[in-house]
């Protein structure tokens, strides 16, 4: 089978080599420097593409394509400033282990730093934030192995555990538009294998170590979707003497789980802390949004802490790591699910449930006579999600919010936590919606919506996307920081206030819109907002920020004061 590819014949190589490392999808940015890379991918039968102007969407877009499927995606864009505007992904991608494959068309060498046009240093670029960066020469005949060969080793290092960001800088001379008929190569499937098996003196040290302790935490954090590791979880979680504490991004729940950590943490008094602390922690998955579980951890005697994951980095979250553990979860547990299940008379996962029980019925009580606030609309939110809804939360309050109601209507729920900004959250979750072809919504603050508004100029908007819009007229989250601040230093500096129209937003990319600024019709119009199916819509809720800091910081008052039995 033929097509009609780039004349270049480094291109080429470049796309065998990616079709043969399980590329499929690439996201394209217009430019003149990548024309070669444009013409190649764009023309092959093999590969889906999608053009999306702004780089730094771009980027976001992909890796809400790669989030749903954990496959590789290719990023493609020109010379110069353009590559920058990847970097807030590439760093979001590299905490979250998503291998996104960036592209990046250049000039020769000898073209840099002589003031040549939209010319910067691109090479080693990302070196903080990706697993290998490769700057490949400008292809000769005799250099055609050497060439492959850092393509390929750069490939490999995006889709071997842990997975993550590579960039790959690839300079081009003059003429970039020419054509040539190309014949589809024979590709090789490359498979990467890891080590799932736990040595036996890790073995015997691990097991060992589970038998002496009496209170073990587990605490399931961003993890991507697996229902073996699911269920495995839930079988471990029978023993008397193991917790699990899961968070929405770990998309693992039970009744018998700690799901909402901060609302039970906050019906723990100080004089009881000792008796809910584990003798041994097991942290699994990346970066945890409970500041709160941090804080009781680190301040209290952690005897002992296992991470378990593939990481090529050391991760001390709790800053009293034991042993990191290099090795898939659910390949742990299910080395170590009879160690763990063995009979004990531990009290302490009945501790932390009678806990979840007392705070779950006083967050009822405090929620049946909540004012409009922030509060009420999370918890009016939460309670009409339909289910087998794909779901994007955005960071800052809105994620921590959803924390602490029951989210487990809300278990398809991802949220970029990797490094937890909130510049991306709109094109994520359109990359995402595209890969994932279930009904999706984006739950997101005014300002994460207005930052990333450019995510809304493309084709790409699926007709059953979802967008509601907490607009507080700022970022709500920095009402909680230092007393020491006037409130023109809060307002002007920190929370950003503002009048900026998200109706005229929505009007922009033809959007339909909905408002709500009262208790007395958010129910029946979140009703009508989730019945339209035939074309985007987006919901606005208008809170006040001063009201809402308030509400919050009352609903932890209340918990904390009346957490007796």
């Amino acid at each position: 089978m033929k097509y009609i590819g780039s004349s270049i014949e480094a291109v080429q190589h470049i796309i065998e080599l990616c079709l043969s490392y399980g590329v499929k999808k690439v996201v394209i940015s217009p430019g003149s420097r990548n024309a070669p890379l444009i013409i190649g991918f764009a023309n092959h039968p093999e590969i889906e593409d999608y053009v999306i102007v702004d780089e730094r969407s771009a980027a976001y877009f992909a890796l809400g394509l790669s989030q749903q499927s954990y496959q590789p995606v290719a990023l493609i864009c020109t010379s110069g400033s353009a590559l920058l505007n990847y970097g807030p992904a590439l760093s979001e991608a590299y905490y979250q282990k998503l291998p996104l494959i960036v592209l990046s068309a250049d000039r020769p060498r000898e073209m840099i730093d002589i003031d040549d046009s939209q010319t910067i240093r691109q090479e080693n670029l990302f070196d903080n934030i990706v697993k290998h960066s490769c700057a490949l020469p400008v292809m000769i005949a005799e250099n055609q192995v050497e060439y492959k060969r850092k393509i390929s080793f750069a490939l490999s290092k995006s889709v071997s555990s842990p997975m993550g960001p590579v960039h790959i800088n690839i300079p081009l001379k003059e003429p970039l538009y020419g054509k040539k008929e190309q014949d589809i190569g024979h590709q090789l499937n490359h498979i990467i294998e890891n080590d799932t098996i736990l040595t036996e003196q890790s073995l015997e040290y691990i097991s060992n170590t589970i038998n002496e302790s009496n209170k073990i935490m587990i605490i399931m954090a961003m993890l991507p979707k697996n229902h073996n590791l699911e269920k495995l979880i839930k079988e471990i979680s029978v023993s008397n003497k193991v917790i699990i504490l899961s968070e929405s991004v770990s998309r693992i729940y039970s009744d018998s789980y700690i799901a909402n950590i901060d609302r039970v943490l906050a019906s723990i008094s100080e004089s009881e802390e000792s008796d809910f602390m584990p003798d041994l922690l097991i942290s699994v998955g990346g970066p945890l949004i409970s500041k709160k579980i941090k804080q009781f951890v680190r301040r209290n005697n952690l005897n002992t802490h296992f991470y378990v994951g593939e990481e090529n980095r050391f991760v001390d979250t709790y800053q009293n790591l034991t042993k990191h553990i290099d090795i898939n979860p659910y390949q742990f547990f299910e080395q170590l699910k009879d160690v763990f299940v063995q009979k004990s008379n531990s009290i302490f996962k009945n501790n932390w449930l009678r806990k979840a029980k007392i705070s779950s019925c006083l967050h009822n009580k405090f929620t049946k006579s909540v004012p409009w606030s922030d509060f009420k609309v999370y918890d009016s939110i939460v309670k009409s999600v339909p289910p087998n809804y794909h779901i994007q939360v955005s960071n800052s309050s809105v994620i921590r919010y959803i924390q602490l109601f029951d989210w487990n209507r809300m278990i398809n729920n991802y949220s970029n936590r990797g490094v937890s900004g909130i510049d991306g959250s709109s094109s994520t979750a359109i990359g995402a919606a595209n890969a994932t072809k279930l009904p999706s919504l984006l739950i997101t603050g005014d300002i994460s919506f207005m930052y990333d508004s450019n995510a809304y100029w493309n084709k790409y908007l699926p007709q059953n996307f979802k967008i509601i819009v907490v607009n507080n007229s700022g970022g709500s989250i920095f009402g909680f920081i230092s007393d020491d601040l006037s409130k023109h230093e809060l307002e002007e500096y920190f929370v950003a206030k503002h009048n900026m129209s998200v109706q005229n937003i929505a009007a922009r990319y033809g959007i339909s819109y909905v408002q709500v600024n009262s208790s007395d019709d958010i129910d029946s119009k979140l009703e009508e907002f989730f019945a339209v199916n035939d074309k985007p819509i987006l919901l606005e809720l208008l809170t006040d920020y001063e009201e809402s800091n308030d509400v919050l910081k009352e609903y932890f008052k209340y918990i904390k004061t009346n957490y007796d039995d």
